[in-house]
């Protein structure tokens, strides 16, 4: 008789990783003297590879926090460390990359600024189902009806990997 062991795994560092994002942005907007343009928004944007790498530091803590106890715990929970893991990792290249290219782009000062609408459109879309799945598990009422719909594996999927 082995004895599973099914910890919630992931490190708790949100509170952390809010303040270390929240805080710049809103020091860039109250110092960017009552003219919020474009280059103010690139500015507040500059917080985003930070966010994607305190993310993706915290995915390889959880990694690395779980080494010993990998064989007593359920499979599906090593799995969804493994995917966050993996999921943070291209989050974060893909977030560098789409910001040097936008810091390239403003360099250049072709007025061209397709990769800039990219990050925004990366970012904005990012932000938008991050907020609509903490709807799903935060409000009463959606709540159930998530439950509900728990029967379905991509709802499942979802769920474990927003966790």
């Amino acid at each position: 008789m082995s004895l599973k062991f099914t910890p919630d795994v992931s490190l708790d560092l949100d509170p952390i990783i809010n303040c270390a994002v929240v805080h710049p942005g809103l020091t860039i907007w109250a110092f960017c003297n009552q003219n919020f343009h474009v280059r103010t928004i690139k500015k507040i944007l500059s917080i985003a590879p930070t966010f994607a790498f305190l993310t993706f530091f915290q995915s390889v803590l959880d990694v690395l926090l779980m080494w010993g106890a990998y064989r007593r715990t359920h499979h599906h929970i090593v799995m969804r460390m493994l995917i966050r893991l993996v999921w943070f990792g291209a989050l974060l290249g893909g977030v560098i990359f789409l910001y040097v290219k936008t810091l390239l782009e403003d360099r250049q000062g072709t007025g061209s600024t397709i990769w800039f609408r990219i990050f925004y459109l990366v970012l904005g879309s990012y932000a938008i189902l991050h907020l609509l799945i903490g709807m799903l598990s935060h409000i009463p009422w959606l709540r159930i009806r998530t439950a509900e719909w728990s029967k379905y594996r991509v709802i499942r999927f979802i769920k474990a990997v927003h966790q």
